[in-house]
Order: C-alpha cells, then sequence, then structure tokens
C-alpha cells in the first residue's frame, strides 16, 4: 500500500513538472552567429574614407552575421547562452574564426583601407510603435475608444536585434525622410579631425500589435508614458486633438451655424420672433384697411399680431362694422379702380386711426339727413365748393380721385338751356350713395337729396321749417 502511495505522488511531481515546464520556457528563443574580425584603431580611422586618418593597429571583434548558418567543417571559438527576462528572450551565441564567412555577410562591417564610396544616407534607429487602446468611462455621456501607440523601445531597452527576426514578419512599416546634419570627430586622440555633412535620414516606424508581443512586453498604460494620456483625455472623455468639453461647456455653451456663442436660445427665439410679428402685423393692419375699404366688418388702428406683443394695444381697437350688401358691391367697385400708389397713401392715413373716412365710404350707415355736395366738371368752382362742403362736415380728407365710370341706378331731371330741355343722366357722387352728380351747361350743379316733407308739427316745438324751395316726394331739384 505505501509503495502505491508513493509511486502515485510521484506521477503527480511528473505532471505538475510536464506542465510548469513550459510555462517557465522562454517565449522567444534566438541563435546568434557571430565571426571575429580585425577591427582597425584609433576607432574612426578612415584611411581612404572621408577622415583620411590613419589606422595604426587593430583588434578582433565579432561581427553579426546576417544569417545563422554554420559553414561546414569550422569549428565555433565559442558558445554562450543567455537570457533577458525583460524581452522574455533566450540567445545562444555562436562565436567563429575570422574568414568563415565572407565579410560581404557580416552586418556594419567596413574595411577603412578599402576605397569607399562616402555615405549617401544616415542610419536612423527605428521606432517599434505598439498599439495601445483607451476605452472611455462609463461616466462619460458617449462611450468611445482611443488607439495611440507606444515606443517599445521608451519603456524597454533598445530592442535586441535578436527580436527583428520574429517581429518584421508581423509589423507594418512606414517610412519617413528627413534632413540630418552630423559631425564626425575622429580621433579621439589628437590632433582631431572635425568633418560636417549634411546627409537625408530616414525614419522607418514598425507598428505591432501587442498579441505580437509576449505578455511581458505588451504595453501598460502606467509603464507606457501614456498615463497623461488617460489622465487628462480620455478621462475626462473626450481624445487627443479635441476640444475639452468641459472647457467647451465654459466658452460655448451653445452653438449657431457652426459658430460658438453665450447667447441663450430664448434670447435668439425673441430677437427673431419680436420683429417678425411686428412686421407681420403691418400686413395684417393692410388686410383690415383693404376690408374698411369694401365695406366689410374689420379692425381699426391695433392688429392681432400687435395685440400679441402689447397687450395694451387691445384697449386701443375698435371694431368697424360691415356695410350693407349695396354698399359693399359699391365700394368694391370704387377700390377696383383705385391705383396702387393711391391704395398706399390711403392706408398710410387711415390704416392706423380710428376716424372713419367718410369722403370715400360715405357715412357708416345710410343718412336719412338733408346733404349738399357740388363738384365741378370742367375744373372750376365745384372743388372749392367741394372744400367747402368737407370744411362744413368736419373732414380732414385727402383729394378724391378721378371718378371711375358711370354708376349702376339713374335718376333723371330736366334741364332747360338755351332753347329747350335736356335729358341728363345722372352720375353718383363718391362718397354718398344716395347723391347724384348732373352736368348741365353752366358747369356747376347742386344736387339735394330731398326728404319728405313733415306733414305736421308739433306747436310746442321751436324748429323752423325750411325755408328753401322743396319738392313733394324723393325728387332732385338742380339749383
Amino acid at each position: 500500500i505505501i509503495t502505491m502511495r508513493r509511486t502515485r505522488y510521484l506521477a503527480g511531481l511528473a505532471i505538475m513538472a510536464s506542465l510548469v515546464q513550459p510555462a517557465l520556457a522562454s517565449f522567444w528563443t534566438v541563435t546568434e552567429l557571430f565571426v571575429y574580425e580585425p577591427t582597425p584603431m584609433p576607432y574612426g580611422c578612415d584611411e581612404a574614407g572621408i577622415t583620411k586618418v590613419q589606422c595604426t593597429t587593430a583588434y578582433d571583434y565579432p561581427f553579426r552575421v546576417k544569417h545563422t548558418s554554420t559553414p561546414t567543417g569550422v569549428d565555433p571559438v565559442e558558445i554562450t547562452t543567455r537570457s533577458d527576462p525583460s524581452w522574455d528572450l533566450e540567445i545562444s551565441s555562436i562565436y567563429l574564426p575570422a574568414g568563415a564567412v565572407p565579410r560581404s555577410d557580416l552586418i556594419n562591417y567596413e574595411d577603412p583601407t578599402t576605397t569607399t564610396s562616402p555615405a549617401t544616407t544616415i542610419s536612423l534607429r527605428p521606432i517599434w510603435a505598439v498599439d495601445v487602446t483607451f476605452t472611455a468611462p462609463a461616466s462619460c455621456p458617449t462611450p468611445f475608444e482611443f488607439t495611440t501607440f507606444a515606443n517599445l523601445g521608451s519603456y524597454h531597452d533598445s530592442v535586441p536585434s535578436a527580436v527583428s527576426p520574429f517581429l518584421l514578419p508581423k509589423a507594418t512599416v512606414e517610412e519617413a525622410t528627413s534632413t540630418y546634419t552630423r559631425t564626425v570627430v575622429t580621433p579621439l586622440r589628437e590632433p582631431r579631425t572635425t568633418v560636417t555633412e549634411t546627409l537625408p535620414g530616414t525614419h522607418t516606424t514598425f507598428h505591432l500589435q501587442p498579441t505580437d508581443l509576449p505578455p511581458v512586453l505588451r504595453p501598460d498604460i502606467s509603464d507606457s508614458g501614456l498615463v497623461w494620456v488617460d489622465w487628462y483625455y480620455v478621462q475626462n472623455c473626450y481624445r487627443p486633438g479635441e476640444e475639452n468639453p468641459k472647457k467647451k461647456a465654459e466658452m460655448c455653451p451653445y452653438t449657431y451655424g457652426g459658430k460658438c456663442s453665450k447667447v441663450e436660445p430664448w434670447v435668439i427665439n425673441v430677437a427673431a420672433v419680436f420683429p417678425s410679428v411686428f412686421l407681420l402685423g403691418f400686413v395684417e393692419n393692410f388686410f383690415w384697411f383693404r376690408r374698411m375699404m369694401l365695406g366689410k366688418g374689420c379692425l381699426r388702428f391695433g392688429t392681432v399680431c400687435w395685440a400679441l406683443l402689447f397687450i395694451f394695444v387691445i384697449g386701443f381697437t375698435i371694431i368697424e362694422r360691415k356695410r350693407n350688401a349695396e354698399d359693399q358691391a359699391r365700394l368694391r367697385e370704387q377700390w377696383k379702380t383705385i391705383p396702387f400708389g393711391m391704395r398706399m397713401r390711403l392706408w398710410f392715413r387711415w390704416g392706423f386711426r380710428h376716424k372713419y373716412p367718410v369722403a370715400w365710404l360715405g357715412a357708416r350707415k345710410t343718412v336719412g339727413e338733408e346733404e349738399s355736395i357740388e363738384m365741378g366738371i370742367d375744373g372750376g368752382g365745384g372743388a372749392s365748393a367741394g372744400a367747402g362742403q368737407r370744411g362744413q362736415d368736419g373732414e380732414d380728407d385727402m383729394p378724391l380721385p378721378a371718378y371711375p365710370g358711370p354708376p349702376s341706378s339713374r335718376v333723371s331731371d330736366t334741364h332747360s338751356a338755351n332753347s329747350g330741355n335736356t335729358g341728363v343722366v345722372s352720375r353718383p357722387v363718391l362718397g354718398n350713395p344716395n347723391a347724384v352728380l348732373g352736368s348741365t351747361g353752366s358747369g356747376t350743379v347742386v344736387i339735394r337729396p330731398i326728404r319728405t316733407p313733415v306733414q305736421s308739427q308739433s306747436p310746442a316745438s321751436t324748429q323752423r321749417p325750411d325755408t328753401d324751395q322743396r319738392t313733394t316726394g324723393h325728387g332732385f331739384r338742380a339749383v
């Protein structure tokens, strides 16, 4: 029984060891091949190059080979193995003697004793950029994600050359060229030679995804130099390059037509609606004026629009009642003959007051008492007579326009001129539907509507009968 328990215990340890060993293994395992080649000294000597400094000695320096294939029949000088925990990397280095591979297969090897062409570009260290994605906190009104990159060499040591073969196939390469000026000073001891040259340099950026790297190399916000991006931008609910919404809310609370403004919307609405309604009131006022000129019911002085803006306008607004159908028909024909300019002048004169234009429309109701109207046919004394009549009525109307045409009703009168009687076709007088105007040879006529004489009069009445000549019935007499 004890033997069986011990066997089970050892089997469990073996299984655990098999599981732990892969977990402890490095993410990358790299083999590097180096060849020792003599390097001239002093450092920077260049007999056939740009500085023309003589090389006095040499020592063996290991140059990395572009490939990892060991030549057949060559024994390694040295084999070393090292690990780099920060990169989760295990490196096996094999060193070969000089001449094991052609010098053209060596990286960064330059023979100072051989004439070389001047450098054409400046070699710049590449940037290994790893994407980092920030997510807006739940407190932001609009959720969003912001992706930027962290330089792999900024939060770790410089990228080992042994890692490049693993990363290059997965990277997206971007290149940009700039011009740089560098100064070469050689050798380190006297006499020194200083050479300045300006050459183009190429910036190379390798973009990687976090999944392309081992977990230990994946950038974290806390150690990638991007803490300020998260604190300043993302935690305040906006991306780099955008305007701070909190500051924007203070400096630009409202936007009109794509421009910032601190004016509140209700001020804009009032500034737009108030003048519009006020101007619309003039259109409405003309509408009511036209109805008055046509003998229809209307509002005088005020309008509904103005009453909405100024409540006190209601106290100055009166309602004009409509005229009878006969008056409306006559006034409608009269309105058609008035030109536009005259309509505007009449509106300016009568559209903003309470007074009724009796001279244009006649009395508000049929007049039962006697009227006298005189008009000139040929521009003689009719104008002065009409003016005198308006003076008697107390009206300050504008001059009447030319009469538009013959009326629909006719009143006949007989006038004796020189040799006989002449039948005269009468015309209605504008402003008085009960009076008619007849043409005579004398140039001026007076048309009076005649009332029926009073049949009886109270003895107590102090009113005297009219001494003017009258005819019985409703006839007209020319004086």
